[in-house]
């Protein structure tokens, strides 16, 4: 209950000595946890913080593609207008 993958493990010494069928599994559970069970807590957290930044400011707000991209990120920014 208490285990959550490490972000990139895949990058690990750890993960590269895996057979290809540990590796499978355990891509499975990263895509799992990260790209859909933090979906929702991702757009939470967007919409509660984003418009907070935008109405704190006159400046334009963007966002940029750092490589990480939960699937809720475009309806987000397409909601609160981010760029």
């Amino acid at each position: 209950d208490a285990f959550h993958p490490r972000f990139m493990f895949h990058k690990t010494t750890s993960y590269q000595e895996l057979s290809a069928e540990w590796k499978k599994a355990f891509d499975e559970l990263y895509d799992d946890y990260f790209f859909k069970r933090q979906d929702e807590l991702w757009r939470e957290q967007g919409m509660l913080k984003l418009p907070a930044m935008k109405s704190a400011s006159r400046m334009l707000v963007c966002g940029e593609d750092l490589g990480f991209i939960p699937a809720c990120v475009p309806d987000v920014m397409s909601t609160t207008s981010i760029i």
